[in-house]
């Protein structure tokens, strides 16, 4: 599987938007945003109901969790993660927009607070230089920016 990070450095993509951590070798980025983690566990998951769900979740719950992607085991794609989670092999941590377009009803997903946040970025190849490359990571940059500020309010 090619990640983005790969398909903009190689020239297959001009633009490319990503999450950290990503190997930036050869390219140029542009921080727009942040977003937060959360825990993505079965329906039944001991976390996903009462009395735990009627308060944040921190990472001193998720101790001693298998989690699927780290070193329990290594998936080839989100589909797959969030299918070995809902069959209760573990649980996942993952940027809260990556639930969001991944909902499923037999996941469950909870911020995790104390979590670090995921930087959001734009990039587009290092020796890329092409005025319209440049244009359009500007104005990428400048609606997403835009966008995670409107979303984030409180």
């Amino acid at each position: 599987m090619v990640g983005t990070g790969t398909a903009v450095r190689d020239g297959r993509a001009d633009v490319g938007y990503l999450r950290r951590p990503f190997d930036g070798t050869g390219l140029r980025t542009v921080t727009v945003g942040t977003e937060p983690k959360v825990a993505c566990l079965p329906v039944a998951h001991r976390l996903a109901g009462p009395p735990i769900a009627d308060r944040p979740l921190r990472e001193a719950d998720l101790a001693g969790e298998p989690a699927i992607g780290a070193q329990v085991r290594r998936t080839a794609s989100i589909e797959e993660k969030f299918e070995l989670v809902a069959s209760g092999h573990g649980i996942a941590v993952v940027p809260r927009g990556v639930a969001r377009a991944y909902s499923r009803p037999d996941l469950i997903y909870r911020q995790v607070l104390d979590a670090a946040p995921v930087e959001i970025c734009v990039a587009v190849p290092e020796n890329r230089r092409e005025r319209r490359v440049r244009e359009f990571a500007q104005m990428a940059a400048a609606v997403l920016r835009k966008a995670w500020e409107e979303e984030n309010i409180p």
